[in-house]
Protein backbone atom coordinates (compact mmCIF):
# COMPACT_ATOMS: atom_id res chain seq x y z
CA UNK A 1 0.00 0.00 0.00
CA UNK A 2 1.33 3.22 -0.87
CA UNK A 3 1.03 6.88 1.17
CA UNK A 4 -0.95 9.64 -0.30
CA UNK A 5 -2.86 12.76 0.81
CA UNK A 6 -5.87 12.94 2.22
CA UNK A 7 -8.35 11.96 -0.89
CA UNK A 8 -11.49 14.32 -1.71
CA UNK A 9 -14.68 13.19 -1.08
CA UNK A 10 -16.21 12.69 -4.29
CA UNK A 11 -19.19 10.04 -4.49
CA UNK A 12 -17.87 6.64 -5.88
CA UNK A 13 -19.23 3.31 -6.76
CA UNK A 14 -18.09 0.76 -4.78
CA UNK A 15 -18.35 2.45 -1.28
CA UNK A 16 -22.13 3.91 -2.32
CA UNK A 17 -22.70 0.11 -3.01
CA UNK A 18 -21.04 -0.93 -0.29
CA UNK A 19 -22.68 1.28 2.24
CA UNK A 20 -26.48 0.83 0.80
CA UNK A 21 -26.24 -3.02 0.70
CA UNK A 22 -25.63 -2.76 4.80
CA UNK A 23 -27.80 -0.09 5.43
CA UNK A 24 -29.95 1.92 2.99
CA UNK A 25 -33.13 2.96 4.71
CA UNK A 26 -36.47 1.82 3.54
CA UNK A 27 -38.57 4.28 1.61
CA UNK A 28 -40.47 2.36 -0.36
CA UNK A 29 -38.45 1.97 -3.71
CA UNK A 30 -37.16 -1.72 -3.33
CA UNK A 31 -33.51 -0.98 -2.96
CA UNK A 32 -33.03 -1.21 1.36
CA UNK A 33 -30.07 -2.56 3.33
CA UNK A 34 -29.63 -5.50 5.29
CA UNK A 35 -29.69 -3.87 7.96
CA UNK A 36 -31.46 -0.46 7.61
CA UNK A 37 -31.76 0.84 10.65
CA UNK A 38 -28.03 0.41 11.17
CA UNK A 39 -25.90 3.73 11.83
CA UNK A 40 -23.23 4.25 9.03
CA UNK A 41 -19.81 5.49 10.18
CA UNK A 42 -18.57 6.41 7.07
CA UNK A 43 -14.50 6.40 7.19
CA UNK A 44 -13.49 7.00 3.25
CA UNK A 45 -10.14 5.19 3.24
CA UNK A 46 -9.54 4.50 -1.07
CA UNK A 47 -10.45 6.20 -4.23
CA UNK A 48 -11.35 4.95 -7.24
CA UNK A 49 -9.65 4.68 -10.32
CA UNK A 50 -11.78 6.16 -13.34
CA UNK A 51 -15.12 7.59 -13.28
CA UNK A 52 -16.97 4.03 -14.98
CA UNK A 53 -15.05 1.27 -12.69
CA UNK A 54 -15.67 0.34 -9.54
CA UNK A 55 -12.36 -0.70 -8.75
CA UNK A 56 -10.17 1.67 -6.25
CA UNK A 57 -6.75 1.91 -4.54
CA UNK A 58 -6.08 2.19 -1.01
CA UNK A 59 -3.56 3.88 1.29
CA UNK A 60 -2.06 2.47 4.62
CA UNK A 61 -2.37 6.20 5.83
CA UNK A 62 -6.01 6.55 4.83
CA UNK A 63 -7.10 3.09 5.78
CA UNK A 64 -5.38 3.72 9.23
CA UNK A 65 -6.47 6.96 10.14
CA UNK A 66 -10.24 5.51 9.16
CA UNK A 67 -9.83 2.11 11.36
CA UNK A 68 -8.86 4.09 13.70
CA UNK A 69 -12.21 6.57 13.56
CA UNK A 70 -13.85 3.31 13.86
CA UNK A 71 -12.32 1.83 16.80
CA UNK A 72 -12.26 5.46 18.78
CA UNK A 73 -16.13 5.50 18.05
CA UNK A 74 -16.38 2.06 19.53
CA UNK A 75 -18.25 0.85 15.98
CA UNK A 76 -19.77 -2.84 16.56
CA UNK A 77 -19.18 -4.17 13.11
CA UNK A 78 -16.51 -2.48 10.50
CA UNK A 79 -16.97 -3.55 6.59
CA UNK A 80 -13.47 -3.75 5.09
CA UNK A 81 -14.31 -4.19 1.57
CA UNK A 82 -11.09 -4.08 0.03
CA UNK A 83 -8.25 -6.62 -0.20
CA UNK A 84 -4.03 -6.41 -0.32
CA UNK A 85 -1.75 -9.39 -1.40
CA UNK A 86 0.35 -8.46 1.53
CA UNK A 87 -0.28 -8.27 4.92
CA UNK A 88 -0.20 -4.63 6.44
CA UNK A 89 0.93 -4.61 10.38
CA UNK A 90 -0.06 -0.88 11.12
CA UNK A 91 -3.25 -2.76 9.99
CA UNK A 92 -3.07 -6.16 11.89
CA UNK A 93 -2.34 -3.87 15.05
CA UNK A 94 -5.30 -1.92 14.78
CA UNK A 95 -7.73 -4.95 13.98
CA UNK A 96 -6.32 -6.88 17.01
CA UNK A 97 -6.77 -3.40 19.47
CA UNK A 98 -10.24 -3.08 17.58
CA UNK A 99 -10.92 -7.06 18.35
CA UNK A 100 -10.29 -7.08 22.11
CA UNK A 101 -13.05 -4.48 22.77
CA UNK A 102 -15.61 -6.34 20.60
CA UNK A 103 -15.56 -5.07 17.44
CA UNK A 104 -16.18 -7.90 14.31
CA UNK A 105 -14.32 -6.81 11.60
CA UNK A 106 -16.01 -8.33 8.08
CA UNK A 107 -13.39 -8.31 4.70
CA UNK A 108 -13.94 -10.17 1.24
CA UNK A 109 -11.63 -13.17 0.87
CA UNK A 110 -10.85 -11.68 -2.73
CA UNK A 111 -12.00 -12.57 -6.57
CA UNK A 112 -9.41 -14.29 -8.77
CA UNK A 113 -10.75 -17.61 -9.93
CA UNK A 114 -7.02 -18.56 -9.26
CA UNK A 115 -6.63 -17.90 -6.07
CA UNK A 116 -4.67 -20.14 -3.54
CA UNK A 117 -4.43 -18.20 -0.24
CA UNK A 118 -7.04 -15.59 1.57
CA UNK A 119 -6.11 -11.97 0.86
CA UNK A 120 -5.32 -9.68 3.43
CA UNK A 121 -7.31 -8.83 5.92
CA UNK A 122 -9.20 -11.16 5.29
CA UNK A 123 -6.66 -13.67 6.09
CA UNK A 124 -5.82 -12.17 9.77
CA UNK A 125 -6.94 -14.35 12.65
CA UNK A 126 -9.44 -11.75 13.99
CA UNK A 127 -11.12 -10.84 10.98
CA UNK A 128 -14.62 -12.75 9.57
CA UNK A 129 -13.63 -13.61 5.86
CA UNK A 130 -16.34 -13.83 3.20
CA UNK A 131 -16.57 -15.73 0.30
CA UNK A 132 -19.14 -15.26 -2.37
CA UNK A 133 -21.47 -18.00 -3.62
CA UNK A 134 -23.45 -17.19 -7.23
CA UNK A 135 -27.06 -17.82 -8.68
CA UNK A 136 -25.87 -20.91 -9.65
CA UNK A 137 -24.36 -22.37 -6.32
CA UNK A 138 -20.70 -21.30 -7.52
CA UNK A 139 -18.77 -20.47 -5.06
CA UNK A 140 -16.86 -17.10 -5.72
CA UNK A 141 -13.73 -17.28 -6.10
CA UNK A 142 -13.32 -20.70 -5.74
CA UNK A 143 -14.68 -23.89 -4.16
CA UNK A 144 -10.66 -23.97 -2.27
CA UNK A 145 -11.04 -20.42 -0.77
CA UNK A 146 -14.50 -20.50 -0.37
CA UNK A 147 -14.11 -23.40 2.08
CA UNK A 148 -11.30 -21.15 3.77
CA UNK A 149 -13.24 -18.74 4.86
CA UNK A 150 -16.07 -17.88 7.55
CA UNK A 151 -18.72 -17.41 6.51
CA UNK A 152 -20.54 -17.22 2.40
CA UNK A 153 -23.13 -14.82 0.77
CA UNK A 154 -25.12 -13.46 -2.28
CA UNK A 155 -21.98 -12.29 -5.26
CA UNK A 156 -23.11 -11.73 -8.08
CA UNK A 157 -25.81 -9.31 -9.45
CA UNK A 158 -26.70 -7.57 -6.27
CA UNK A 159 -28.84 -5.06 -6.83
CA UNK A 160 -27.56 -1.67 -5.24
CA UNK A 161 -26.95 2.24 -4.45
CA UNK A 162 -24.76 3.96 -6.73
CA UNK A 163 -24.02 7.63 -6.63
CA UNK A 164 -26.79 10.16 -8.46
CA UNK A 165 -29.56 8.41 -6.72
CA UNK A 166 -29.89 5.41 -9.07
CA UNK A 167 -29.25 1.94 -8.63
CA UNK A 168 -27.58 -1.34 -10.20
CA UNK A 169 -26.16 -4.75 -10.44
CA UNK A 170 -22.77 -5.09 -8.83
CA UNK A 171 -20.79 -8.16 -8.48
CA UNK A 172 -17.65 -9.37 -5.91
CA UNK A 173 -16.92 -10.41 -2.63
CA UNK A 174 -16.44 -6.61 -1.11
CA UNK A 175 -20.65 -6.94 -2.04
CA UNK A 176 -20.36 -10.39 0.07
CA UNK A 177 -19.03 -8.70 2.74
CA UNK A 178 -21.37 -6.30 3.43
CA UNK A 179 -24.14 -8.67 2.93
CA UNK A 180 -22.43 -10.29 6.14
CA UNK A 181 -21.91 -6.88 7.79
CA UNK A 182 -25.31 -6.21 7.43
CA UNK A 183 -26.21 -9.18 8.80
CA UNK A 184 -24.08 -8.77 12.26
CA UNK A 185 -25.37 -5.45 12.46
CA UNK A 186 -28.86 -7.08 12.65
CA UNK A 187 -27.73 -9.47 15.20
CA UNK A 188 -25.30 -7.46 17.34
CA UNK A 189 -29.02 -5.42 18.32
CA UNK A 190 -30.50 -9.14 19.35
CA UNK A 191 -27.38 -10.45 20.93
CA UNK A 192 -24.41 -7.40 22.34
CA UNK A 193 -22.04 -10.01 23.58
CA UNK A 194 -21.14 -11.57 20.07
CA UNK A 195 -18.14 -11.92 19.40
CA UNK A 196 -15.94 -13.67 16.67
CA UNK A 197 -15.42 -16.83 18.28
CA UNK A 198 -19.31 -17.49 18.80
CA UNK A 199 -20.87 -17.19 15.54
CA UNK A 200 -22.17 -19.94 13.35
CA UNK A 201 -19.54 -22.49 11.26
CA UNK A 202 -19.42 -21.81 7.35
CA UNK A 203 -21.06 -24.05 5.72
CA UNK A 204 -21.01 -22.65 2.19
CA UNK A 205 -25.03 -21.73 2.52
CA UNK A 206 -25.75 -17.90 2.85
CA UNK A 207 -29.60 -18.66 4.16
CA UNK A 208 -28.49 -21.32 6.61
CA UNK A 209 -25.97 -19.24 8.12
CA UNK A 210 -27.94 -16.37 8.37
CA UNK A 211 -30.79 -18.27 9.95
CA UNK A 212 -28.27 -19.25 12.45
CA UNK A 213 -27.12 -15.95 13.43
CA UNK A 214 -30.05 -14.52 13.71
CA UNK A 215 -32.09 -17.32 15.05
CA UNK A 216 -34.94 -16.75 12.69
CA UNK A 217 -36.57 -18.77 10.03
CA UNK A 218 -34.99 -17.43 6.03
CA UNK A 219 -35.35 -19.89 3.70
CA UNK A 220 -37.36 -21.93 1.76
CA UNK A 221 -38.11 -26.08 3.05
Amino acid sequence: MRISSPIPTTAEIHGTAVAGIIAAAVNGFGIEGVAPQARILACRACRQLSAQDPEGECYTTAVVRALDMAIRSAARVVNMSFGAAVTDDLLVNLIHAGAAQGTLFVAPVGNHADQKDLVFPAADKDVLAVAGIAEDGRLWPNAAIAAKADACAPVSHVLATVPGNKHNFMNGTSISSAVVAGLLADACEKDPSLRLNTLPANNANACQWAESLLKISLCRK
